[in-house]
């Protein structure tokens, strides 16, 4: 049974694909889904989350940052309360739905929990960099290393 704490923070940019086969999967597991919008960018992720000790940031002290409210370019998933069982069987049937592909996902954290949306948003961007960074250089490597066998096999052709 599901948690009745398990909440999605999600945000979508505008023109990114119709979510409705995912919020499906959300609702069929009895998750909570709650839509970030650009003027809650620079809110903590704990407040978007309704933990307790986070409250609304005083956007008074943040005027040009809520004055921008400038939008992010890509999804992302924000899972909360859900126990390693809960969130491989959501990832699974978010597949399984035929769900287009968030590059962008994380769990909330004790650490994270104190970060605005933003800044989350943007170390999950730079996390998704680098390991797609590293991808494309074992792919590079793993190029090299085939080409290197095929170049010895020509040779020991050659040779006899």
């Amino acid at each position: 049974m599901a948690g009745k704490k398990e909440l999605v923070l999600y945000y979508r940019p505008r023109g990114a694909a119709n979510p409705a086969k995912l919020k499906g999967v959300l609702v069929s597991m009895g998750i909570r889904i709650r839509n970030i919008q650009p003027d809650q960018l620079e809110e903590q992720v704990g407040y978007l989350a309704g933990m307790e000790g986070y409250g609304p940031v005083n956007r008074e002290n943040k005027p040009e940052r809520f004055g921008e409210a400038e939008e992010l370019t890509r999804e992302a998933l924000v899972m909360y309360q859900f126990t390693e069982a809960r969130l491989e069987e959501f990832l699974l049937r978010f597949r399984k739905a035929g769900v287009p592909r968030v590059e962008l996902k994380a769990v909330v954290t004790q650490t994270n929990a104190a970060w605005s949306f933003r800044q989350l948003y943007q170390e999950l961007c730079r996390e998704h960099q680098e390991m797609e960074r590293q991808r494309a250089e074992r792919q590079m490597q793993e190029k090299q290393e085939q080409e290197k066998q095929e170049i010895e096999k020509q040779e020991q052709e050659k040779r006899g």
